[in-house]
């Protein structure tokens, strides 16, 4: 994204971004922009585009060879401030990651090579780069632990006006619910109840924190 960056400064040009993404050598980008976008109705669209994108690899076979066209992707979502796109385009990132890592077609693909995009937010001009994704640091004593994508789980605990979460949760919700080609939920019940066990990881590790704070201020 070097090259879409004025100067030394570290800022997006929402013209230079726009001039990029229609250029000829750039069709694929546009094409998942375009999913993105569409995402509503066309969810297993834009993640074939994603997965296919993700899986070139260099001549060599060694590294990744299309992540500009990802990131150039994001970045046209950030300047034009469509934030929900950049959450549903960052989710299919993860889960593209996860599925190439369970295909035996591709060998190439593993948990420490998995990738996530960072930067993800519209209030400030920061490019959105790829980044290695961090191993978990809370495993369960279920191995199923290890195999949940390292995505953030932001959950906003501001409830509706009818005391509900899931307005407020938008995406969460639908990765949660959504359904393959065979009717069966993407995310199984084991991996949920995974997910599950890190909300009461959490919890205890706040409980904990909270209880050294009185003692350290009774002493």
């Amino acid at each position: 994204m070097k090259d879409l960056i004025p100067n030394d400064v570290v800022e997006l040009s929402k013209t230079e971004i726009i001039k990029s993404i229609n250029k000829a050598e750039n069709t694929e980008s546009l094409e998942i922009l375009k999913a993105v976008k569409a995402v509503g109705t066309k969810k297993k669209t834009m993640r074939n585009k994603v997965r296919k994108t993700l899986s070139t690899l260099s001549e060599d076979g060694k590294s990744l060879a299309k992540l500009h066209e990802i990131e150039l992707v994001m970045n046209c979502l950030k300047v034009n401030k469509l934030i929900d796109d950049m959450k549903s385009l960052k989710s299919c990132i993860e889960w593209c990651f996860n599925d190439l890592v369970k295909d035996e077609k591709h060998p190439f693909f593993v948990k420490e090579n998995r990738q996530s995009m960072k930067n993800v937010e519209i209030n400030t001009m920061q490019p959105c780069v790829m980044s290695p994704m961090l191993k978990p640091k809370v495993k369960s004593k279920a191995e199923i632990v290890e195999d949940i994508s390292d995505i953030d789980l932001k959950i906003n605990l501001t409830a509706d006006n009818d005391n509900k979460f899931q307005s407020k949760n938008k995406i969460f919700f639908e990765s949660h619910c959504e359904l393959d080609e065979n009717n069966e939920l993407v995310i199984n019940d084991e991996t949920f109840n995974a997910t599950m066990e890190l909300f009461k990881a959490f919890q205890n590790e706040i409980r904990k924190a909270r209880l050294n704070a009185i003692k350290v201020k009774a002493k």
